[in-house]
């Protein structure tokens, strides 16, 4: 495969780099499969049946029934699962059992919030991230280095979710800051 211009180890290289990709692009697509089998469980595990929740409470068996072969409940787990991809791969997310409205509609209209606090999440915690190691670099093992450290800890030890929480109370219930 090497001509006289190209060293034999240039080859390998290059047929060593192909098979990290191709290594690297199996394992993601496993990884996605993954996934989506584990969101498709979770859905199949909620307490709620999907046909009670679309069909209502006072619905007849004929209705139930209906409601069961559009949504593809009466064939068995396996099959399900291969229209839930089928459906995925055409952009298909579904309805959702919440909204009634598509879950594309749905992400559509939530994901402006979405980047608007992701951008204003990493524009404040960059923007504090250097003010504090501009700071503990500035008096190296003074009372600023340990404070700075200290924020930092707690920074990464927090959960998220448990700082939102900290936040929402701040914020909404003592400062009155949101509506």
């Amino acid at each position: 495969m090497a001509d006289s211009s190209t060293p034999a180890g240039f080859v390998r290289q290059g047929w060593r780099w192909s098979g990290r990709l191709l290594t690297g692009v199996i394992s993601l697509a496993l990884t996605l499969l993954g996934l989506l089998a584990f969101t498709f469980t979770l859905s199949h595990l909620a307490p709620i049946d999907p046909t009670l929740q679309v069909a209502g409470d006072h619905a007849s068996e004929a209705t139930y029934a209906q409601v069961r072969r559009d949504l593809g409940l009466d064939q068995s787990v396996p099959v399900q699962f291969v229209r839930y991809l089928d459906h995925l791969a055409h952009g298909d997310m579904g309805i959702s059992r919440i909204t009634a409205q598509p879950v594309a509609s749905d992400l559509m209209r939530t994901f402006p919030a979405t980047v608007e606090l992701a951008t204003c999440a990493i524009l404040l915690g960059g923007t504090f991230g250097i003010l504090l190691a501009l700071l503990a670099v500035w008096k190296p093992g003074s009372w600023l280095d340990n404070a700075a450290r200290l924020v930092s800890l707690l920074g990464y030890s927090v959960p998220i979710f448990w700082l939102s929480l900290l936040g929402l109370l701040l914020f909404y219930a003592v400062l009155h800051w949101a509506g």
